[in-house]
């Protein structure tokens, strides 16, 4: 199980990664420079994308319950077709 920002997931260490590097992908704001930064612990998995948050998603909405807000729509169902994203983001609840 691993914890991120208050919320609990179910995942295997590899789905874990696959998960966190797909939704980087998906949500990133692509007019930032920089890339995805991935870094695994023995204790926890971080992933950073350049840029800021979604105008309609501030820091504090992050701890709350809320759905996905796709800044990439497109690139979002490709993942989903190619089999690497579910078709719906789940709402996270936090703990």
């Amino acid at each position: 199980m691993g914890k991120a920002c208050g919320f609990s997931w179910e995942f295997s260490p590899a789905e874990a990664v696959r998960e966190a590097v797909v939704n980087a992908a998906a949500h990133r704001d692509y007019r930032a420079a920089g890339s995805i930064d991935v870094r695994v612990f023995p204790d926890r998995l971080e992933v950073r994308n350049p840029g800021v948050l979604p105008e309609a998603l501030s820091l504090s909405q992050l701890r709350l319950e809320h759905g996905s807000l796709l800044r990439n729509p497109l690139l979002a169902q490709a993942l989903c077709l190619a089999a690497y994203r579910t078709p719906r983001a789940e709402v996270r609840t936090p703990l």
